[in-house]
């Protein structure tokens, strides 16, 4: 079955911080997680809380100050923990050791 995992990092200039706080409130209501001062995630098989938390910037982000960066990041997978295999890999058993010997630039 299918996992989303979401992150939403959301700024305001002039921020009106009760109007802040309420977009805050909503989205950990909603099941976003509270990480940081701007950042939320949630990780869900249900693609509609995703959206939600979409739903929520769009619809209190004018009553929360000017809005001054928004990002979201959403990335789907059948297995975050298994991830996919990439064939390619085998071609280069010592990537890892090469790229680290180089200078950093």
């Amino acid at each position: 079955m299918t996992t989303y995992r979401a992150l939403l990092n959301v700024d305001f200039t002039d921020l009106k911080s009760s109007q802040y706080q309420k977009l805050v409130a909503a989205l950990i209501q909603a099941g976003w997680i509270y990480i940081e001062t701007s950042a939320f995630i949630v990780e869900t098989q249900d693609l509609a809380l995703v959206w939600r938390g979409v739903e929520l910037v769009a619809k209190q982000a004018a009553a929360a100050g000017q809005l001054s960066a928004l990002t979201y990041h959403i990335q789907s997978a059948d297995s975050f923990a298994q991830g996919l295999a990439y064939p390619a890999a085998a071609n280069y058993p010592n990537a890892l050791t090469q790229i680290q010997a180089k200078p950093f630039p």
